[in-house]
């Protein structure tokens, strides 16, 4: 594909490679082509070889005329014997002209059907490479696919281990708050998991946002400050506070001994009723913020699943889809194996039986001619004999005639 982009007056050419592939259907086109080609070309072989003959039966002809001439000018008197001794040489070469054209009919047959054997076997081998190329492509390319696929599958198992490992944390840092906030009424009452959402295209990455999305309250969970100040024993200073800061105006007012027995009793009474106070404030901020935590972890777990299930069947639906591709293609080497020598029979039985054709119309034709000349032999050997009890003139005219008759007959 060219493109030409003119800048004044160059032209600027830009080829991209194309990629192109021949049909089989051509491919079998150009060997039936070339088939037809090397038909002509045994052909005009074929009737070089008869010219040859022809010329070779034209020369005996002539050499034969010649001899006769001279027997009936030398030897008149044993023109019987030569006649007779003619008549036999010439049957003789009547019968191995046409043993010899059977013979190179029988040649040309065997060679052709040799070459057309030849053809289909390199046909058929061809095939059978093309099959093997075909069955390796195939092989190769589920191989690959396979190693992909086992890649994919490794890093999408890394994904989810990694959000594993950020959900044990986020839920290793909520028990260890349940722990501390326990004396805050909360319960170790396992959450109920909600139904993961189905046919998302990246359920790891929905498992990621919903991971990023519980960090931030989680750390607000973490920082309550009055839950924090609460935890443990630290509801004991809330008396030493209020005791502190009491004790000093206290027992400048009312005395040392009396002040520090007045502190004593305020702290009691304003102490527990703050830390009542604050418990209560502290046990709903602690409820509000757990169970939610809780079931945001719980239907991550449940998601944290529902991605382990999604990436194996991802995998394992990958791999069949390869072993059919594969399995196809397979299938496809073997029905284009198949349908070449399929066609490459039919060609060559087409080929066997046109050179058979040609070799029973060679047969036809060599035998015919021998029985025409073997005819044409007797005939003129008949009537040489009763000629020769004429004339000596009506024998050399009579040689004449048949020489014009074989030269006729050639």
């Amino acid at each position: 594909m060219t493109r030409l982009q003119n800048t004044g007056n160059q032209p600027e050419t830009s080829t991209a490679p194309v990629a192109t592939s021949e049909p089989t259907l051509i491919l079998d086109q150009r060997l039936a082509l070339r088939a037809l080609i090397d038909l002509s070309a045994q052909r005009e072989l074929v009737e070089t070889q008869t010219v040859r003959k022809r010329a070779t039966r034209d020369a005996d002809a002539d050499r034969e005329y010649r001899v006769q001439a001279q027997a009936i000018a030398d030897r008149h008197s044993a023109k019987t014997e030569q006649s007779r001794r003619a008549d036999e040489d010439r049957r003789k070469a009547i019968t191995a002209a046409g043993v010899n054209g059977e013979a190179a009919a029988k040649t040309e047959f065997a060679r052709a059907s040799k070459r057309i054997a030849a053809g289909f076997d390199q046909l058929r081998d061809k095939a059978k490479a093309d099959n093997q190329q075909a069955r390796w492509e195939a092989a190769t390319v589920f191989e690959v696919g396979e190693k992909e696929n086992a890649a994919g599958f490794a890093e999408t198992s890394g994904r989810i281990d990694e959000a594993a490992k950020i959900l044990n944390e986020l839920q290793g840092r909520l028990d260890l708050l349940l722990l501390e906030f326990h004396k805050f009424g909360l319960d170790d009452v396992p959450a109920t998991p909600g139904s993961p959402p189905t046919k998302l295209d990246d359920p790891i990455g929905k498992l990621f946002d919903r991971l990023i999305q519980t960090e931030p309250d989680l750390i607000f969970f973490e920082q309550l400050a009055i839950p924090r100040s609460m935890k443990g024993r630290g509801d004991v200073g809330i008396f030493l506070l209020i005791f502190g800061a009491l004790v000093f105006p206290m027992g400048l007012t009312l005395g040392w001994t009396t002040g520090l027995i007045v502190d004593a009793v305020i702290t009691l009474v304003v102490g527990f009723g703050l830390r009542a106070w604050l418990y209560s404030i502290a046990t709903r901020q602690v409820t509000r913020c757990y169970g939610p935590l809780q079931q945001s972890l719980a239907d991550s777990g449940a998601l944290l699943t529902s991605c382990q299930n999604w990436a194996e069947e991802r995998q394992s639906a990958r791999r069949q889809e390869l072993a059919t591709r594969r399995d196809q293609e397979l299938e496809r080497a073997k029905q284009v194996q198949a349908k070449t020598i399929e066609r490459g029979e039919v060609h060559r039985d087409e080929q066997l039986r046109q050179v058979n054709e040609v070799y029973a119309q060679t047969m036809a034709e060599t035998q015919t001619r021998q029985r025409d000349d073997m005819r044409a032999a007797v005939e003129s050997y008949d009537r040489l004999r009763q000629e020769i009890k004429n004339q000596h003139a009506a024998e050399v005219q009579e040689l004449e005639q048949r020489y014009r008759t074989v030269k006729e007959t050639i």
